[in-house]
C-alpha cells in the first residue's frame, strides 16, 4: 500500500514537473553575454534547474529531519523537567490522597502474604 503511494506520489510530481516545463514560462530568464537564452536549449536549462532545485531540497529535507530530531529530544527533555517541577509542587496536595492508597496497598500485601502461607 505504502509503495504504491509512494510510485504514485513520484508519477504525479513527474507529470507535474514535465507539464511545467513545457507549458509554463517560470518568470526566469537566462542571460548569457548579454541574450537571453531561447530554443531547444532553453528547455534542457529549465531541466537542469529543476534538477538541482529537487537535490538542494532533498537534502534540506535530510537535514531537516536531523534538526528537528535534536529539537525533538529537547523537548522531550524539557518536558521531562517540567513534570518533575510539577510533581514537587503538586506533591503537597496529593500526599493526603497517597496515605489512604499506601494503606490499602499494605493491605493488600499482607493478605497476599497471609493466603500463601
Amino acid at each position: 500500500m505504502v509503495k504504491k503511494l509512494a510510485l504514485i506520489t513520484i508519477a504525479l510530481l513527474a507529470i507535474y514537473m514535465v507539464v511545467s516545463l513545457v507549458v509554463t514560462n517560470h518568470g526566469l530568464s537566462i542571460v548569457v553575454n548579454g541574450h537571453e537564452i531561447t530554443g531547444p536549449l532553453h528547455g534542457f536549462i529549465d531541466l537542469g534547474e529543476m534538477i538541482v532545485a529537487t537535490i538542494v531540497l532533498f537534502c534540506v529535507g535530510i537535514l531537516l529531519a536531523f534538526v528537528f530530531t535534536g529539537v525533538g529530544l529537547l523537548l522531550v527533555g524539557v518536558f521531562a523537567f517540567v513534570m518533575i517541577v510539577l510533581a514537587a509542587v503538586l506533591l503537597p496536595f496529593i500526599i493526603p490522597l497517597l496515605i489512604p492508597l499506601f494503606i490499602l496497598w499494605m493491605f493488600c500485601c499482607i493478605v497476599k502474604s497471609i493466603a500463601k502461607s
